[in-house]
């Protein structure tokens, strides 16, 4: 599996808390993000980059998700 990061400082971050002591990064690959879910959701796509990507979210989105799935459950949810 390859994770894919929206923001380079989540994948640094994540990099050096796995690895604390190997100062260097990885090789980082920019990619398209609409090319990338058309060619994930392309019915006989056959780009191979793609198949073993998982997307990592930005951690404020999960924080976020979080808050509001506490309120729903404790029936704040407004809507």
């Amino acid at each position: 599996k390859k994770p894919a990061y929206f923001r380079v400082n989540d994948l640094r971050e994540e990099w050096n808390r796995q690895h604390p002591n190997d100062g260097a990064v990885p090789t980082i690959q920019v990619i398209d993000l609409l090319e990338t879910f058309t060619d994930m959701v392309k019915p006989g796509g056959r780009n191979e980059n793609v198949k073993d990507l998982i997307f990592i979210p930005v951690k404020e989105v999960v924080e976020v998700a979080k808050e509001l799935k506490t309120k729903q459950l404790a029936g704040e949810g407004g809507g």
